[in-house]
């Protein structure tokens, strides 16, 4: 297997993302409902925009999820305003308000079913094009790989290692990995003591180092079971996720893995094993399931106490280890940029379209 080059964000309008909202607003509430499209700007940004337009503090305004930056994607945002009317003022620069309405709760993370890409891939070798059309439509029953994209560990891949080092207390490394990488809280901090520059990092930034860490252990965990040929088979012993409803997890027997209903669901992804974003609340599985996990933590070198001790950030929980993909369609042509595939689907909430790319193009050679 080998992953062939290619290009993808030239032009913000070959990166669409639209959300697939969880419920429509009723009309009515204390928050209004903002329907956005936004074109190279990033989710800091939009929530900063909106907040000072309307004249409300960050903390009222709501989101289902964050959207990428160089793309034009679209969303809904609420905004706490229990009075006042529904005038929307310019909000700025990139940012279009398609439609306002209200609603009686706050848009938290995770109030959306999912997301419609539209992505323009350049410079993909044309040989390809057939294999890959025949890999994206399998998606459809097989699932794919439900791996944490690159830009959840940094530019420089450093937040995994920084989380891994707050986790050990490991203040020196910590602090050493920190000031190499100019991190923008550090500079002012360059003659106090490593441990009380680590523990001065901002609470935003702990968490997103922390959670970098549990994102590359569920990956690894992924990984393992890929090589194993496990990936899209459930074990005895497994936590299960059902795709179709809420989404939980469920642990499984050697009685129901074997029944008919079962393995119907499990071939057409309908079902799929979880892996660990591992914590101190944490479901655990059992059986070969566990024996993986327990190994990745182990090599990890992170031990289950440290864990307990980031239970306020990091308490667990369970990620299905692949997700369906729907609605998916490949088309090819020529424009005046070039050659080009363009690849449509959606994918459920915290799932990644750049996973998927990456996934498609690595070919059998």
């Amino acid at each position: 297997m080998e992953q062939q080059t290619y290009t993808i964000k030239q032009r913000p309008e070959e990166f669409k993302v639209d959300e697939l909202p969880l419920y429509a607003p009723s009309g009515q509430g204390e928050h209004l409902y903002l329907g956005i499209r936004k074109t190279n700007v990033s989710h800091e940004e939009l929530v900063r925009c909106v907040a000072k337009a309307i004249g409300v503090k960050r903390h009222d305004v709501g989101s289902a999820g964050r959207k990428d930056l160089h793309a034009v994607t679209t969303q809904v945002l609420s905004v706490y305003l229990p009075t006042g009317d529904m005038s929307v003022p310019e909000i700025g620069e990139g940012i279009e308000v398609l439609w306002s309405t209200r609603h009686e709760n706050k848009l938290r993370t995770g109030h959306l079913i999912g997301n419609r890409f539209d992505i323009t891939v350049r410079d993909v070798n044309p040989a390809h094009i057939v294999y890959v059309n025949k890999k994206l439509k399998a998606f459809t029953t097989q699932g794919m790989p439900n791996l944490y994209g690159p830009q959840r560990f940094g530019n420089d891949g450093m937040n995994p290692q920084v989380g891994k080092l707050l986790l050990q207390c490991n203040w020196e490394e910590c602090a050493n990995v920190l000031r190499t990488s100019n991190a923008r809280f550090t500079a002012q901090w360059n003659d106090e003591s490593a441990e009380k520059l680590c523990r001065r990092i901002p609470k935003s930034m702990r968490k997103l180092y922390l959670n970098a860490f549990q994102s590359k252990l569920f990956n690894d965990v992924l990984r393992t079971r890929e090589e194993q040929e496990i990936l899209c088979t459930c074990l005895v012993g497994d936590l299960v996720w059902a795709h179709v409803g809420k989404g939980s997890a469920f642990e499984l027997d050697e009685a129901e893995l074997h029944s008919k209903e079962f393995v119907e669901r499990m071939h057409t992804c309908q079902v799929s094993p979880t892996g660990p974003l591992f914590g101190a609340k944490m479901k655990q599985p059992s059986g070969r399931p566990l024996e993986i996990e327990q190994c990745i933590l182990s090599a990890s070198g992170v031990t289950n106490e440290q864990l307990a001790n980031a239970k306020q950030i990091m308490s667990g929980a369970r990620r299905p280890l692949r997700v369906p993909v729907a609605q998916p369609t490949l088309t090819s042509g020529v424009d005046e940029y070039g050659d080009f595939i363009r690849v449509q689907f959606e994918l459920p909430a915290g799932s990644y379209a750049t996973v998927l790319i990456d996934e498609l193009l690595t070919v059998s050679l």
